[in-house]
């Protein structure tokens, strides 16, 4: 009588999670740190209720590894986060918010955080400062506002390797397949995302725009999900 019970409801949480919930976690791993605007043990426990499961133990030891990692903005601990970090999984960090936003309404969580973003949330300035958006934001983003006059000086790929949209398609993909063996396919595509990103909303330079989306669409079919280099491809 009660396995019968427990079978019913289970059946009546799927119905209420279809119902009211545009994402579906069950069985996906969270990881989840600090407090603000909900309790942690808030978002644990509705992440549980939903089917997910709660990791927040070193994710440097176990398999499989954490998708999301839910970070509130205080309270967080550096030390997880650190660690998270140095484990190089391709890991979405999430606020509170966009979690929320994310089970509720299913809003896209897959673009990368900007940088006014990261600068007005603590817990996701601490993961900056320690290394984890290394290739979902540029630095160079932090300086947009001086537009794009300077770029060439900023640019990685330009100092690095001379890639620059003024060359041959040819040139440019070997300047490319330099950059991706040395730096990895992800800071690439995304620093080359971030750059279309910035000169779509000014209106700047729509040749070179156009040739950097030629250029990012050239990597996605030459490399990604190769050897392991299945990250979320970045959206411009």
């Amino acid at each position: 009588m009660s396995t019968n019970l427990e079978s019913h409801v289970k059946s009546i949480e799927s119905i209420v999670r279809k119902e009211y919930f545009q994402s579906d976690i069950s069985g996906v791993i969270l990881g989840v740190t600090g407090d603000n605007p909900f309790h942690q043990i808030s978002i644990e426990c509705l992440i549980r209720k939903l089917g997910g499961m709660i990791d927040n133990d070193d994710v440097l030891k176990r398999t499989p590894k954490p998708k999301y990692i839910v970070v509130g903005r205080e309270n967080y601990d550096e030390d997880y986060l650190q660690n998270v970090v140095n484990s190089k999984v391709s890991v979405i960090f999430l606020t509170q918010e966009s979690f929320i936003d994310y089970i509720l309404f299913g809003a896209d969580i897959n673009n990368p955080h900007d940088a006014q973003e990261i600068n007005n949330h603590p817990g996701l300035s601490c993961i900056d400062n320690l290394g984890g958006f290394p290739s979902l934001i540029s630095p160079f983003a932090r300086e947009s506002s001086e537009g794009t006059s300077n770029w060439k000086d900023k640019s990685f790929l330009r100092a690095k390797y001379g890639y620059h949209t003024g060359m041959l398609y040819s040139r440019r993909k070997e300047c490319l397949i330099i950059a991706v063996r040395e730096e990895g396919l992800r800071p690439v595509a995304y620093h080359i995302s971030w750059l279309v990103r910035l000169n779509m909303r000014k209106g700047n330079i729509k040749d070179a725009t156009n040739i950097w989306i030629r250029d990012l669409d050239w990597l996605k079919h030459t490399y990604h999900g190769r050897d392991g280099d299945d990250f979320i491809w970045p959206v411009y």
